[in-house]
Order: structure tokens, then C-alpha cells, then sequence
């Protein structure tokens, strides 16, 4: 019989073409560690002071008898002062403030979505009288007669100092519709 390459054991596991020899979980490990690692310093060097010399001075808690000012707020509270007391942990919502909490975030996406209707309506409406304007302001500067109709329904011809007034009021409502 030929054999045609190497003689190999039958139960050696062959990997997937681009496998590595590394575990994901080592790599996620790996990977918490550091953000780990990284997140530590932010703990520290919370307070700043001037020291006897006129130094300044960064710790995470200052020396008694110090004006010292927090640098960064405890974390779970709003304000940065410190009562010397560990920060209480925020206590779960039950489902009932959950809910709550749910409707009142639908509540205002549903308000800022009529807001937002409400606006683009009034743009809509301020565009359209805006072309308009610009329509009534170019067929008056068109320069051919200007009719008007009464009560009655009868033509009145505007004379030049009608259109020019006519004009001045297009030239104001175009100024104020095309902002």
C-alpha cells in the first residue's frame, strides 16, 4: 500500500481553518480585568486641598482640620458633600413604580411627538403664506393694473398711490412669512 504523506494518528483534533488556540472567555477575562484595572484610579484622589505650604494636595479623604472641596460626587447621590456615611444604594422599583415610570416616559414621547407635529404644521402653514406673499408682492410689481373688488362685487381700479401702498403691505407680509 502507498501512503502518500505523513503518518498521523486518526484521533488528533483538527481545528477550523482561522481557529486560535485562545478561549473567549479568556479574551471577555481579559477584557473586564482591565476595565477593572482602569475604573480603580477613578475611586481615588476624590478630594482636593491645600496642605500647610500652600500645596495643593489630591487624596481620597482629606486630613482633619482641612478646607478641602470634593472633586467628584459620591456615586448615587446628586451633590457633591459629603456626610462622612457610605452612600445608600438606590432601592429597587417594584413593578407598580415601573409601570408608572413606563407611562409617564410614554406620556412625554407622546407629548413631544404632538409638539413636533404641531411645529412642522406651523412651518408648513408659515411656507404657504410665505409663497403667497411672494405671489401677491410679484403680481403687484408686475406693473399692469390693479383691481380690487367692493362689497357689491364690483371692480375698483387701484390708483398708483393704492398699488404703492398695496405694495408696502405685500413687502411687510412677505418680510413676515419668509423668515
Amino acid at each position: 500500500m502507498k501512503n502518500n504523506g505523513p503518518d498521523l494518528p486518526a484521533a488528533l483534533p483538527v481545528a477550523p481553518p482561522g481557529a486560535t488556540a485562545r478561549s473567549p472567555g479568556v479574551c471577555v477575562t481579559l477584557i473586564i480585568t482591565l476595565a477593572t484595572a482602569l475604573a480603580a484610579p477613578a475611586a481615588f484622589a476624590q478630594w482636593k486641598w491645600k496642605d500647610a505650604s500652600g500645596g495643593t494636595q489630591y487624596g481620597d479623604s482629606p486630613p482633619p482640620g482641612v478646607q478641602a472641596t470634593r472633586l467628584r460626587p459620591l456615586p448615587g447621590t446628586a451633590s457633591g458633600t459629603a456626610s462622612g456615611s457610605p452612600p445608600a444604594a438606590a432601592a429597587p422599583m417594584s413593578m407598580a413604580e415601573q409601570e408608572q415610570a413606563f407611562r409617564r416616559r410614554q406620556m412625554e414621547a407622546q407629548e413631544a411627538e404632538k409638539k413636533q407635529l404641531a411645529e412642522s404644521q406651523r412651518a408648513e402653514q408659515m411656507r404657504e403664506r410665505c409663497i403667497q406673499a411672494r405671489g401677491y408682492l410679484a403680481g403687484l410689481e408686475n406693473g399692469g393694473r390693479v383691481v380690487r373688488f367692493n362689497e357689491a362685487g364690483e371692480r375698483q381700479y387701484l390708483d398708483d398711490a393704492q398699488v404703492e401702498e398695496a405694495k408696502a403691505r405685500a413687502r411687510q407680509a412677505v418680510a413676515e412669512a419668509c423668515r
